[in-house]
């Protein structure tokens, strides 16, 4: 003979997920629905592993999400992890961002920039000193003469043809800018001394 059950939620929130429908026979400790809790969310982040002196738990974080643009969203970085990954030497960190309307949403893909110090003097490029690689914005950062590293930068938003460096260059690297394309296409072409080309 069936049993029917009230099933009450544990915490006020929003069903994300149903493992079972209305008029199932379930059995006991089987997994119903996955329940969350969105009035506060997640931001995993990757940081370049030569970023990492200036970043500490508790700074404050800002995140844009390209389903609002123009728009801002504070947090606070909780979580950075022990480990940098070997691949990409970057280092996998979280931040906790206050989401009492459920405008942001889980797997969204978001661009942060951890506030590393008040009142620093932003680092500007000229816009053309950037190139993509397979969806990677990159800078050539001039080591001596005739001899270039390609860079991946995290970048804000473009203004007055300049683009702000939110991490992965110091200010006083040198960057080439006239024969940025052209040392692009050498990168292409030879896929030599340049793991941040590829995924």
């Amino acid at each position: 003979e069936a049993v029917y059950l009230e099933v009450r939620a544990p915490f006020a929130g929003e069903i994300i997920e149903r493992s079972a429908v209305s008029g199932e026979r379930v059995e006991a400790g089987a997994p119903l629905f996955l329940l969350a809790d969105r009035a506060s969310i997640w931001a995993m982040l990757a940081i370049p592993e030569t970023e990492l002196a200036s970043v500490r738990i508790g700074q404050a974080v800002e995140i844009e999400v390209d389903a609002f643009p123009g728009r801002t969203f504070e947090g606070e970085l909780t979580w950075i992890a022990a480990r940098v990954d070997e691949r990409t030497r970057m280092v996998a960190a979280r931040a906790e961002l206050p989401n009492p309307d459920g405008l942001l949403r889980d797997r969204m893909f978001a661009r942060g920039r951890i506030v590393t110090r008040g009142g620093a003097r932003a680092l500007l490029l000229p816009s053309g000193a950037v190139q993509k690689v397979n969806g990677r914005s990159l800078v050539f950062v001039e080591l001596e003469p005739d001899l270039f590293e390609a860079r991946a930068v995290y970048l804000g938003p473009e203004a007055g043809g300049r683009r702000e460096v939110l991490l992965g260059l110091a200010a006083n690297e040198p960057v080439v800018v006239e024969r940025s394309f052209a040392l692009k296409s050498q990168l292409l072409a030879s896929r030599l001394g340049a793991g941040c080309a590829d995924d």
